[in-house]
């Protein structure tokens, strides 16, 4: 299981509910239908046809076999590392042409 709490919400993306009890929802999650229970959910997804992001437990993602968002490489991919005024390089100026100018 991926890195965070078993309760903590995951966010699923273009999730569309099949048919819906009082207790559950019968979603269409990626290619998979499962349902899903009401107390383990979050969103605005109540009723059949309706569409959208269903935040769901991780430990019923994990129990239903549903492939968890991998959250973490998008924020990778947001925060690269600042190096350390100790480890930065030389600068190098641009112009207008956009062509490195190096300084001496």
């Amino acid at each position: 299981m991926r890195e965070g709490n078993a309760d903590d919400l995951v966010a699923f993306r273009n999730v569309r509910v099949v048919s819906s009890t009082a207790p559950a929802l019968f979603c269409a999650v990626g290619d998979k239908r499962v349902w899903l229970p009401r107390r383990h959910i979050s969103g605005h997804l109540v009723c059949r046809g309706d569409r959208g992001t269903l935040r769901i437990r991780r430990w019923v993602a994990v129990d239903r076999q549903l492939t968890i968002p991998d959250t973490a490489a998008a924020v990778r991919f947001r925060c690269q590392p600042v190096p350390s005024p100790g480890q930065a390089g030389r600068l190098h100026l641009l112009h207008g042409d956009r062509e490195p100018h190096h300084g001496n």
